[in-house]
């Protein structure tokens, strides 16, 4: 399928990720977001986003990281009437959903937040493992992870783990604690987490150096899978020894945008979930409260 005239739009960490077979796509305009220590955002160079935007004229605009005055570039967008994808939510966006609702309706355009967890080259084939050895029930969940630079990119990563907890718990989840610590530019983001069937959680985003692949453990009541470095990889423990699982690091973002560029979103579903974007602000707000407060954050179930 041909590739629409599309913007992709993040900041150098993520940028630095796409690979090759997309930044050379000329139908492929690729914008760096600058944050500038006065609060202010600039994209691949001095540009401001709508300036940007009248340059390109893209058909699909696409999000692959959040940044302060995201709101207000992705209302830009819709009100220009442009198929949106954002691969992780909106800061505050559930405070306006209803005037979002609204501009998308008059302009008929569609905003999707599709992350798929696109980071993360092991998720299918943990999956995978899970379903086709004696792993058994999960019972408990940890990933130690890089967030990105910034508290808004870190929340970001935050929420796809929090989905990925709630797709392996196969469960919803009933309690959630945010504990956040931010010391000059060091940022911690924690969240504990108990699913209906009792499984327990522990997600762990930094903005310090960690290694690429991070650090996951899988605890379930017939074996234990985890990230082992020794290995270079994944692997899943179980009576029967230890078995590798194999990845490409760029398949995953390949196939999310494949999936992108090959899927008609159906007009029923020009929005994202309400509920869904209500749970990932709440965790924004107790982060910021928590690093506020210097305490631990009880926020409602999602």
């Amino acid at each position: 399928m041909k590739t629409p005239s599309s913007l992709l739009c993040g900041l150098p960490n993520m940028i630095s990720m796409l690979p090759e077979i997309l930044v050379t796509n000329p139908n492929i305009h690729i914008a760096t977001v600058n944050q500038r220590k006065s609060g202010g955002t600039s994209i691949s160079g001095d540009l401001v986003f709508e300036k940007y935007l009248e340059e390109v004229k893209p058909d699909l605009c696409v999000f692959l990281s959040p940044y302060k005055g995201m709101l207000g570039d992705l209302s830009l967008c819709l009100e220009k009437g442009l198929h949106i994808i954002t691969s992780g939510p909106v800061p505050h966006a559930d405070k306006s959903f209803q005037q979002l609702v609204d501009i998308v309706k008059t302009n008929k355009a569609r905003w999707e937040i599709r992350d798929d967890f696109m980071l993360d080259p092991y998720q299918e084939k943990l999956h995978q493992a899970i379903e086709e050895t004696d792993f058994g029930l999960l019972v408990y969940y940890r990933e130690i992870t890089f967030g990105g630079p910034s508290l808004l990119s870190n929340w970001w990563r935050l929420c796809q783990l929090y989905d990925k907890a709630k797709a392996l718990f196969k469960s919803e989840i009933v309690e959630t604690h945010v504990s956040a610590n931010r010391q000059r530019n060091k940022i911690q983001l924690s969240l504990t987490l108990k699913s209906a069937n009792r499984a327990n959680g522990h997600i762990i985003c930094t903005n310090s150096s960690y290694k690429s692949d991070g650090d996951l453990l899988l605890i379930g009541t017939g074996g234990v899978m985890t990230y082992e470095g020794l290995h270079n990889g994944p692997g899943i423990f179980t009576k029967r020894g230890y078995q590798p699982i194999p990845s490409d690091p760029h398949l995953p973002i390949m196939s999310w945008w494949d999936k992108i560029i090959g899927e008609e979103t159906p007009a029923s579903e020009a929005l994202p979930s309400p509920k869904r974007m209500g749970i990932h602000n709440d965790i924004l707000r107790a982060i910021i409260r928590s690093i506020k407060d210097k305490r631990i954050i009880k926020i409602k179930p999602g």
